[in-house]
């Protein structure tokens, strides 16, 4: 199976790499992650910068519904060249992003398989 990862605001792919490897080894080594930085840079996330230097990103930067489209699309981008996925992996904003690009993207089965769908949002 093949996963989607997204990190949450104020960290990074390679972050959430890190935060979720003893998980993952737990996994069949059959299991790949793809850990996607978001395309805005951000502050650090609460107490990340005590652990892990910059930088850090976000997948958007306002609740403008125009930005969060245009953060849609970079998602789309990244799936249309490395995807498909069996799917997804999210913490934080990263759960609420892939959520409504989920729920935006209805037509779009075939980009996300949704066998598996991992999301931890902690608020």
């Amino acid at each position: 199976m093949r996963f989607l990862c997204l990190h949450g605001k104020g960290t990074s792919a390679e972050i959430f790499s890190i935060q979720t490897a003893t998980f993952r080894r737990l996994l069949p080594p059959s299991y790949t992650f793809d850990f996607v930085d978001g395309p805005y840079t951000s502050s650090p996330a609460a107490g990340v910068s005590l652990f892990f230097d910059p930088p850090y990103y976000a997948y958007y930067h306002s609740w403008d519904p125009s930005a969060i489209r245009e953060s849609y699309s970079f998602l789309q981008e990244h799936i249309d060249k490395h995807g498909p996925y069996d799917g997804v992996m999210g913490f934080s904003q990263g759960c609420a992003f892939i959520a409504g690009f989920l729920l935006d993207h209805q037509g779009f089965r075939n980009t996300i398989r949704q066998r598996a769908i991992c999301n931890s949002c902690i608020g």
